[in-house]
């Protein structure tokens, strides 16, 4: 079985949170730990690798909070 990857990003780790609670009903699961990227005009952005088992091989998206 094929495995699909994306990488969730949000502006808080509140919105990360929700967002991956979303993901995760469909069937997606966290693949290691949050990320958070220290960006210089924009603050941080808080990241989440997640994947999926999938049949069809359709590439995955980035999700973005």
């Amino acid at each position: 079985m094929k495995k699909e990857y994306t990488i969730i990003t949000a502006a808080s780790a509140n919105d990360l949170e929700l967002s991956v609670n979303e993901r995760l009903k469909d069937g997606w699961e966290c693949q290691g730990g949050i990320s958070i990227a220290m960006l210089t005009e924009s603050g941080r952005e808080f990241c989440q690798a997640m994947v999926k088992d999938v049949t069809d091989g359709k590439t995955a998206q980035l999700y973005s909070g």
